[in-house]
């Protein structure tokens, strides 16, 4: 038999139910997240280009979105300006107005 550790803690909505807007689901909730399921597959965070872990393209590095080489990020400082590489955003043909970006820079 093989044992399971399972540390997993269900999700609530402090307002009792979840609230809903066609196929997505929100709600305030108490606990901090890190680490998200359905069911036993681990979802990847939000990210840009959109790779996975069940399919293993979040390890290809063609896969990961670039900075160009005019960029310049002083990390003691926090601070800098990072150019994309690329075209790959501007190729989206998207609105990105009031979008929240989460970069992995700095210390």
């Amino acid at each position: 038999e093989r044992p399971v550790i399972d540390g997993t803690v269900e999700i609530t909505p402090k307002s009792g139910e979840w609230e809903s807007s066609g196929d997505k689901y929100f709600g305030k909730i108490d606990s901090t997240i890190w680490q998200f399921f359905i069911g036993d597959t681990m979802m990847t965070n939000a990210r840009w280009p959109n790779a996975k872990f069940s399919d293993q393209s979040v390890f290809v590095g063609d896969r990961w979105a670039g900075i160009g080489d005019n960029s310049h990020i002083d990390v003691a400082n926090e601070e800098g300006t990072i150019e994309n590489r690329g075209s790959g955003l501007k190729d989206l043909n998207m609105e990105l107005k009031d979008a929240i970006a989460v970069l992995n820079i700095g210390k």
